[in-house]
């Protein structure tokens, strides 16, 4: 009876021992990845002009996030993006204008060297980009982007992709806010960008226009369509992260018509594998945005009006 209760123990021991262990790898694989994170998210610093940065990482929502004299700064935890850079209102308190200095940056050109250096800073200079719009935005309407009275540099900007299947979908956007006088980045935003899937090729090209016809008949009076084009395009199904991770993008096909002047107003999409209607509407889009065949662009409005900035 004795040795079977010592064998129950040494089992329990054993056992105990074997979690204990799984507990002190998982403290120390948390702990080095954590310590990588506070070192990327510090060199992120520098970047933005605040070099000698002293942070300490902390994992929420699947992002580390460091914070450094009223600036955070966040950064995906799967793939080691950055995400977000933001200020503090006290931020500005602290760092104030000095008018008698000269401008750091006095031009919109400037202000896209200067994107470009702190993308490199950021490890994404591998990523291709267009920007879409851009900004002077003077002192006396400034308060609508930061939070005090200061000229500032707005660039909003868009991956590119030699891949012709990309239109918007797997294709990250950002935006980033320069203050002029000191050149430092006040804000800071990039999307992330889900993986592509498997592309489900498909022959039904005639199928797809003869669908696209017959979607678009309540509309055949306003806008008559001259001629269709097919072309193959990534689509995002769920823009929802599971566990913090984007699904992989759905492999879809897009019916444009054309009318007599090469304008696009019907789009009619379904997805290859199920051919599922995704979107399908007819309207004058170049008078909400712009479209080249490929992306949505923000565009300004007669020439006075600006595209939203926040």
């Amino acid at each position: 009876m004795l040795g079977k209760a010592k064998a129950v123990w040494f089992t329990l021991g054993i056992i105990f021992l074997g979690a204990l262990s799984v507990l002190l790898f998982r403290f120390l694989y948390d702990g080095r990845k954590t310590q990588r994170f506070e070192a990327k998210i510090t060199s992120y610093f520098a970047v933005a002009g605040d070099e000698g940065a002293v942070i300490r990482a902390i994992r929420k929502n699947h992002r580390y996030v460091g914070n450094w004299q009223n600036t955070n700064i966040y950064v995906d935890e799967h793939t080691g993006q950055i995400t977000t850079l933001s200020r503090f209102p006290d931020w500005y308190v602290v760092n104030p204008i000095d008018p008698k200095k000269p401008e750091a940056i006095s031009s919109i050109s400037e202000a896209e060297v200067r994107l470009a250096a702190m993308l490199r800073g950021f490890e994404l200079a591998s990523m291709k980009y267009e920007v879409l719009a851009k900004y002077d935005v003077k002192p006396e309407q400034s308060r609508e982007v930061v939070a005090d009275h200061r000229r500032v540099f707005v660039l909003l900007f868009m991956e590119k992709s030699d891949d012709q299947r990309f239109y918007q979908d797997g294709l990250r956007t950002g935006r980033i806010v320069l203050c002029a006088s000191s050149g430092r980045a006040l804000k800071f935003s990039l999307s992330l960008a889900p993986s592509p899937g498997v592309w489900d090729a498909s022959e039904g090209e005639v199928q797809f226009e003869s669908t696209a016809q017959s979607m678009w008949k309540p509309w055949s009076a306003t806008y008559p369509i001259k001629r269709t084009e097919v072309v193959p395009m990534w689509v995002h199904r769920n823009p929802r992260p599971v566990d913090g991770k984007l699904e992989p993008l759905t492999s879809a096909y897009m019916v444009k018509g054309l009318d007599e002047e090469g304008e696009v107003r019907c789009i009619l999409t379904l997805e290859a594998k199920s051919f599922e209607v995704l979107f399908n509407q007819c309207a004058v889009f170049s008078k909400s945005v712009n479209w080249n065949g490929r992306t949505w662009k923000v565009r300004e409005l007669d020439g006075t009006s600006r595209a939203p900035l926040n």
